[in-house]
């Protein structure tokens, strides 16, 4: 028989009582799924091994924002690889010779590779998420302009200058975001801002770049990064949407 290499999804989302109820699941799986391995064999020593350091981790080291966890741990070969999820997965367990990256594949497919641009007159957030999680973030600041109360052409001269830091600030955001999508060979872009700052970023796009875009969201600066990326999977779930009606009636 093979050595046993866990493979471990969980849903750690907290029910009303702040609650995860891992544990159950885990105890009811485990003592079934450990019933092959003879007692004193290397297979069970790994497992039991596996299941100590499982235990310990779900106990210590698993952040309270997280919401899904796809942990493969194996003693005998010395690897344990938890991975934290921003995305829910459904209780899952499995046993066998190999990793089982089935529902971690299909996560990923369901939640490809996309950027979301955030910006504001001032600063600009840039993230590329995946899977579920963020797998790049970036800051990008704005040039700060005072205000003066001035008038006349004093005044026109300040809003052309102030125009003028704008359309540059975009600039600079947009070449971040081509490194970046280059670079992870990203296929969906998200813009979220307010309408003075949108506009500029779209007319600084490539052709390229502008053909990534699949949506265009109005979000605060500020927005924390969760619901950020929550909003994000929303565009991304409305253009699949859209992809499929488009095919079915072709």
């Amino acid at each position: 028989m093979p050595l046993p290499v866990i493979s471990l999804y969980v849903d750690l989302r907290a029910d009303d009582r702040g609650q995860h109820n891992v544990k159950p699941f885990i105890k009811k799986e485990l003592q079934t799924r450990a019933r092959p391995y003879l007692p004193r064999s290397a297979g069970r020593e790994s497992f039991d091994r596996d299941i100590e350091r499982i235990g310990r981790y779900l106990a210590d080291d698993v952040p309270a924002a997280s919401q899904g966890l796809a942990l493969f741990a194996c003693w005998a070969a010395q690897f344990f690889e938890p991975i934290l999820l921003d995305e829910p997965v459904e209780h899952r367990l499995s046993v066998s010779g190999e990793p089982h990256l089935y529902p971690l594949a299909r996560l990923v497919d369901q939640h490809p590779a996309h950027a979301v641009v955030l910006a504001d007159s001032h600063a600009a957030r840039l993230f590329v998420f995946a899977g579920g999680q963020t797998v790049w973030r970036e800051v990008v600041p704005g040039q700060k302009v005072n205000r003066t109360s001035a008038g006349g052409w004093s005044q026109m001269r300040y809003q052309r200058h102030t125009e003028n830091l704008q359309a540059s600030h975009a600039r600079e955001l947009v070449e971040a975001l081509e490194r970046v999508v280059r670079a992870e060979r990203i296929e969906h872009v998200v813009l979220a801002g307010d309408e003075v700052n949108i506009p500029l970023v779209k007319a600084a796009l490539s052709k390229e770049l502008a053909g990534k875009v699949m949506e265009i969201l109005k979000l605060e600066i500020r927005t924390p990064e969760h619901d950020v990326m929550a909003a994000a999977a929303e565009a991304l779930r409305r253009h699949d949407g859209r992809t499929d009606a488009e095919i079915v009636e072709r």
